[in-house]
C-alpha cells in the first residue's frame, strides 16, 4: 500500500475536493490491469485506514488504485453552500439535521467529480471501477452513479440513504410530511432508477439503525431492481420474468433452460436446480463427548469445499477427538474407510471396540488448509456412550435418539463375553475388576520369561541415570472438563478442550504393577492414565489407592505388557520399618545426584544441593479440593526442571534419598522431594514390602477395602525454644525430643487444624503439642504414622494409642484411636439434567466448622 498522488478536483461554483490516490497490489501482480475502487466517508469527515483498504483489496483479489476524496467543504464555497458530496444545501436548512432533505442536487459538483473519477480511471487503464461510501458516503454513491451511471461497474452503498424520507414524522429526524415523503420519492423515480445502468448495486443496511433510513435504503434497491434492464432474465421463450419463482416451482428439480442478455449478447444457457434444504444438516452423531454432523451447504460455500466430498463436520471435539482434532474441522476418513455420509461415519465408529486406538484423517479448512492430517484416537464410550440423533420434522422441531447400527462389543474375545448380568457403572470400580482379573493371571516370573529378546533401556553414558532408568515412567492423564470434580484448573487448563497432565511414576512393585505417583499428575480416580516405559512402551493404568492426606497415588498396570523391558521395582531394603540407623536422614548442605524425567520421555542428571526440610502447610484452595497434609518434604537450592524423578547419591552407592513430585497448590504445581524415609512409611502402613517385589504374592494393592490408620488432624512444626518458653515443655520432654531429632533440626510438633466429625475431633485440641506416642518422642508425621501402623492389627480393627501432649502449660495423658480411611476422590457420579452430583469431598469437613447431617465426607 503506497499513496503516489495528492489532487484536486476545483470549480467556481463548489470549491476544492481534494482527493489522494493509493496504490494496494499482492507482490507479483504489479502489471495487472486495475481496480479503481472510489472510496467516500460519512458524515463525521473520518479518513479511512490504509489496513482497511488494503483488507478490501486483499478480499477482491486484484490490484487496486484507491481514490478516497474529501466532500467539499462550506467554508470554501463561493455561494456559502455546505455539502454532503453531491447534496447542497444552506446552512439554515441543515436544521436537526435536515439538509438532506431540504437541499438538491449541485450539477457543476457531480459533473465534474464524474469527469474527475473517468479520467483517472483512465490514466490507470482500470478495468473496473468501483464506488463505495459508508452513510453520507452512501448517499454520495447514490448521487455520483445516478449522475454518470456510465463511469461505474458496481456500486456500494453501507447504511446509505436518498435526498428526503418516507420516515414518519415522529421518528428520527421529525422530518415534515408529506413534503419530505414527496422529496424522497422524486428523487427515485427521476435520479434513484438511473442506477439501473450500473451493473452491480448493492446496500448493505441493519434495519435497527438509529441516524439512516433502513426503510428509505430498501425503496432505492426496489427502484433500482425493476427498473434494470442491462440483464434481462427470462424464460426460453419470449415471456420475461422477474422472479425465479416464476421458472421454478416449489417441488421441481432438474435442468431448466433461460435466456440472458450479456454484453449486449444473447445467450441461452441451462442451469441445474438443487434443493439446498436437503444440503443442510439436521441429524448428528455423539461420540467420546464429541458432536459430529455432514458439513453444512453454507460451510461448503463459506469454504469452497465441493458438495459431492464434503466430508464430517466437527461441532464439538469432546474427550477422545479433543487433544487432536479442533472445532471446526472435516473428517474425511474413519479407520481406513471413507466418511462422506453421516450413516458412513456412523459405521465406521460402530466397528471400533471401545478403548481401541483408530486413524482419522482430516482437515482444517477454516485454517485456511486444506492438506490432510493424521491423527490416532483412542475409542472412549464408559463415560460417553455412542447415540445417534435423528431429525423429525414436527413442530416444534424435535430429535429422537437412538443407538449406533451394528456395534460391536467392547470385548473382542468372541460372542461368549456377551452377557446380560448387570455391568458396574463406576470407572474405579471396572478399573479395579479388571486390575483383579490381571493380578490373578499368570503375571508371575515365569510370564515375564524370555527377556533376553527384549527391547531393553535406551543406553547412557551417565551411570546414575542407567541405574534409575528402569524405576522410572511417564505419566499422561486426561479428563473432560464435565468431569473434572476433584481438582482445581489451572487458566490454560480452562481455555482448553481437553485436561491433560504429565507427571512421574515410581515402580513399586515390577511384577504386580504397581506405580507410585502425585496427586497433580492424577487428580482423581475418573481419570485415563497412560504410563510410558523407557521411550518404548505405553500401557494403560488404574488407579486403586489415592492417600487422602498426602500426595501420593498407587496405579497399576498389566506387567505382561511391559515384558519386553526390564522393568525394575525400587528397593527400600535400606529403610525396612522402624530402622533408622541404616539411612541417615536428608539435612541442609548436602550434595547429590537429581535424575529427573521430563515429559518427552528423556531423562536428565545435575548435580544438586540440598537447600531445607520442612513440613509444608498448604494454602486453602477455594473452592475446597485436596490439600497435602502432614508429609515432611525437601526442597534444593537449585533450579528444576522436568516432571519430577530421584535424588540419589553419587558413585558408588547410587542410595536413594527423595522422591521428587508435582505438589498441587490450588491451580498451579510445587515441584518437591518427598525423603525415602517418608514415604516408604507410608507404602508400609499400605502393607506395600520395602525390599522388591511380592514375586507372585496376593496382596491388597487391587483389594477395593484398602485403606490406611490416619488422624483426621493437621500438624504443624515448632522449635524446641519457642515450646519450651511460651507453652511451658518440661525439660525431661524436651531433652527426649531433642535427643530424637536430625536432619540439624529441634522441633516439636503442634495440633494446627483437625477435621471436624474426625477420630480426633473433641479428643485433641487445636494447639497441643505432642510430647509423646506410646511412650516414645516423636518429631516427625511419619514418626506418627509408624506408631499408628503398629496399632493398624487387622483389615478392620484399630487400637488405641496412648498420647502425652501439652496443653495449657500442663503434661495431659490421652487415649486416641486412629481411623480407617480409604481411597480419597470421587468413584461415582450422578448426572442429571446436565448437573454433575458428586460425594461431598473430604476437602469441605477439613477447612472445619461445624458439620450439617449428610455432609460429611463420602456423602
Amino acid at each position: 500500500m503506497r499513496l503516489f498522488l495528492v489532487h484536486v478536483c476545483a470549480g467556481f461554483a463548489f470549491g476544492e475536493c481534494w482527493y489522494k490516490l493509493y496504490e494496494s497490489v499482492t507482490e507479483g501482480f504489479e502489471n495487472e490491469a486495475p481496480y479503481l475502487a472510489v472510496w467516500l466517508h460519512g458524515g463525521d469527515w473520518g479518513n479511512i485506514s490504509k489496513r482497511d483498504l488494503q483488507t478490501m483489496q486483499w478480499r477482491m483479489g486484484r490490484r487496486t488504485i484507491w481514490m478516497v476524496p474529501k466532500s467539499p467543504k462550506s467554508a470554501r464555497s463561493p455561494k456559502g453552500w455546505e455539502f454532503q458530496w453531491g447534496c447542497c444545501h444552506k446552512k439554515e436548512d441543515n436544521r436537526n439535521d435536515q439538509g438532506f432533505i431540504w437541499g438538491h442536487l449541485h450539477s457543476s459538483f457531480l459533473t465534474a467529480f464524474a469527469e474527475t473519477i473517468g479520467n483517472v480511471a483512465h490514466r490507470f487503464q482500470a478495468d473496473r471501477v468501483l464506488a463505495f461510501g459508508y452513510s453520507m458516503g452512501g448517499f454520495g454513491a447514490y448521487q455520483v452513479a445516478s449522475w454518470s451511471p456510465e463511469v461505474f461497474d458496481a456500486v456500494v452503498s453501507l447504511a446509505g440513504y436518498g435526498l428526503g424520507t418516507e420516515d414518519p414524522q415522529h421518528e428520527r429526524f421529525r422530518a415534515p410530511q408529506p413534503q419530505s415523503g414527496q422529496i424522497f420519492r422524486d428523487f427515485v423515480e427521476r435520479y434513484g432508477t438511473r442506477m439501473a445502468k450500473v451493473p452491480v448495486v448493492l446496500a448493505v443496511h441493519a434495519w435497527c439503525d438509529s441516524l439512516s433510513s433502513y426503510n428509505d435504503d430498501c425503496e432505492i434497491i426496489w427502484a433500482v431492481k425493476h427498473q434494470a434492464r442491462r440483464e434481462e432474465l427470462g424464460a426460453w421463450g419470449e415471456a420475461p420474468v422477474a422472479k425465479f419463482a416464476d421458472i421454478v416451482g416449489p417441488t421441481e428439480m432438474g435442468e431448466v433452460l433461460i435466456k440472458i442478455s450479456r454484453a449486449g449478447d444473447v445467450l441461452k444457457i441451462g442451469l441445474r436446480v438443487v434443493d439446498f434444504h436437503k444440503l443442510i444438516s439436521h441429524d448428528f452423531v455423539e461420540c467420546g463427548g464429541g458432536v459430529f454432523h455432514v458439513l453444512s451447504y453454507h460451510t461448503c460455500k463459506t469454504y469452497n469445499i465441493p458438495i459431492s466430498d464434503r466430508g464430517i463436520y466437527v461441532a464439538q471435539s469432546g474427550f477422545s477427538f479433543g487433544l487432536q482434532i479442533p472445532v471446526s474441522a472435516v473428517i474425511t476418513s474413519v479407520a481406513g474407510k471413507r466418511v462422506t455420509s453421516l450413516k458412513a461415519f456412523e459405521t465406521a465408529l460402530a466397528g471400533i471396540p471401545n478403548k481401541e486406538m483408530f486413524e482419522v484423517r482430516w482437515f482444517n479448512p477454516s485454517a485456511n488448509e486444506h492438506r490432510q492430517k493424521c491423527s490416532m484416537i483412542r475409542m472412549e464410550r464408559t463415560l460417553w456412550p455412542a447415540r445417534v440423533w435423528d431429525f423429525c420434522p414436527k413442530r416444534p422441531n424435535t430429535w429422537q435418539r437412538r443407538s449406533w447400527d451394528g456395534e460391536v462389543a467392547d470385548d473382542k474375545r468372541g460372542a461368549a463375553a456377551a452377557t446380560t448380568e448387570p455391568v458396574e457403572c463406576s470407572p474405579v470400580s471396572d478399573a479395579r475388576s479388571r486390575a483383579s482379573a490381571e493380578q490373578d493371571a499368570d503375571v508371575g516370573p515365569a510370564a515375564l520369561s524370555g527377556q533376553e529378546d527384549s527391547f531393553g533401556y535406551p543406553e547412557n553414558s551417565d551411570a546414575a541415570i542407567s541405574m534409575v532408568q528402569p524405576m522410572l515412567c511417564t505419566i499422561v492423564t486426561q479428563v473432560s472438563h464435565e468431569y473434572a470434580t476433584d481438582f482445581l484448573q489451572s487458566k490454560e487448563e480452562n481455555k482448553s478442550t481437553v485436561i491433560r497432565r504429565c507427571g512421574v511414576g515410581l515402580v513399586i512393585d515390577s511384577t504386580a504393577g504397581l506405580v507410585l505417583t502425585d496427586r497433580y499428575t492424577v487428580p482423581q480416580p475418573l481419570v485415563e492414565v497412560e504410563l510410558t516405559f523407557g521411550q518404548t512402551v505405553t500401557v494403560n493404568a488404574t488407579c486403586l489407592f489415592m492417600h487422602p492426606h498426602h500426595n501420593m497415588v498407587l496405579l497399576h498396570y498389566a506387567p505382561t505388557a511391559v515384558k519386553d523391558l526390564p522393568v525394575r521395582s525400587i528397593d527400600l531394603s535400606d529403610v525396612a520399618a522402624g530402622d533408622a540407623t541404616k539411612t541417615d536422614e536428608l539435612s541442609a548442605g548436602q550434595i547429590l545426584s537429581f535424575v529427573s524425567i521430563h515429559s518427552d520421555h528423556q531423562l536428565s542428571a545435575k548435580q544438586v544441593t540440598v537447600g531445607s526440610m520442612c513440613l509444608k502447610v498448604w494454602p486453602f484452595p477455594q473452592p475446597p479440593a485436596y490439600r497435602g497434609r502432614n508429609l515432611e518434604i525437601c526442597n534444593l537450592n537449585d533450579t528444576l526442571h522436568g516432571l519430577g524423578g530421584l535424588l540419589i547419591e553419587p558413585a558408588p552407592s547410587y542410595r536413594i534419598r527423595a522422591w521428587f513430585a508435582q505438589f498441587p497448590a490450588g491451580s498451579l504445581r510445587y515441584l518437591a522431594g518427598v525423603p525415602v524415609q517418608v514415604f516408604a512409611a507410608v507404602l508400609a502402613s499400605l502393607g506395600l514390602p520395602l525390599q522388591g517385589s511380592w514375586a507372585g504374592k496376593r496382596g491388597p494393592a487391587v483389594d477395593p477395602t484398602l485403606a490406611v490408620a490416619a488422624l483426621e488432624c493437621e500438624f504443624e512444626e515448632v522449635s524446641l525454644a519457642k515450646a519450651r518458653r511460651e507453652d511451658g515443655v518440661p525439660l525431661e520432654n524436651a531433652r527426649a525430643l531433642a535427643a530424637c531429632s536430625s536432619g540439624g533440626r529441634r522441633h516439636i510438633l503442634r495440633v494446627g487444624r483437625i477435621t471436624s466429625g474426625g477420630g480426633c475431633d473433641g479428643v485433641l485440641l487445636e494447639g497441643d503439642l505432642i510430647l509423646s506416642i506410646n511412650g516414645k518422642p516423636v518429631t516427625k508425621p511419619h514418626e506418627v504414622e509408624r506408631e499408628m501402623r503398629k496399632c493398624h492389627v487387622a483389615r478392620a480393627e484399630v487400637n488405641s494409642m496412648s498420647w502425652r501432649v501439652q496443653r495449657s502449660r500442663q503434661p495431659v495423658d490421652l487415649d486416641l484411636r486412629p481411623t480407617l480411611l480409604h481411597s480419597d476422590g470421587t468413584e461415582h457420579i450422578v448426572v442429571f439434567n446436565g448437573v454433575v452430583l458428586r460425594p461431598t469431598p473430604r476437602a469441605v469437613a477439613e477447612r472445619g466448622g461445624p458439620t450439617l447431617p449428610f455432609t460429611r465426607p463420602g456423602q
